[in-house]
């Protein structure tokens, strides 16, 4: 069977806490089977990668990170093998720097498969058992953080 390649961005949202370093995360309020999840998403035809980063942020978050400093911290592949996909997934750190609530609750917008779903956010601490936590491999990158 023929496998489709997409292009996904997946987005680390660290902020200090004192000498804590957190990672933004969230549960799906209606399909908690989902796992722990950071803001993730598909780069649409003719949009780049950070385009696509700061859309879907905000589409999945509400956080507006235009203003914050990011960085690229490497493209990796990963396979989906429920639905014959290669990702080239494109991994960003964003060190936020705007005031936060420590949870809120966001109903995504936009266009895509995730539309209307409601995520609830929280910062966990970034630690060495953080990998295994979180969902679809998503931890895989996390000793990237710089």
């Amino acid at each position: 069977m023929m496998k489709h390649r997409k292009q996904k961005i997946v987005a680390y949202i660290i902020r200090k806490q004192g000498s804590e370093r957190e990672l933004l995360s969230f549960t799906h309020r209606d399909y908690p089977e989902a796992g722990i999840q950071v803001p993730a998403g598909t780069v649409d035809p003719g949009e780049k990668p950070e385009q696509t980063l700061f859309r879907e942020v905000y589409e999945e978050s509400g956080l507006d990170i235009k203003q914050e400093s990011y960085q690229l911290l490497g493209i990796f592949q990963w396979e989906r093998y429920d639905r014959h996909e290669i990702h080239q997934r494109f991994v960003y750190q964003i060190n936020l720097k705007q005031d936060t609530a420590d949870q809120w609750t966001h109903s995504v917008s936009g266009q895509g498969e995730d539309e209307s779903l409601v995520f609830n956010y929280q910062w966990i601490k970034v630690s060495a058992d953080l990998k295994k936590k979180l969902a679809a491999n998503q931890g895989d990158y996390l000793e990237q953080l710089v």
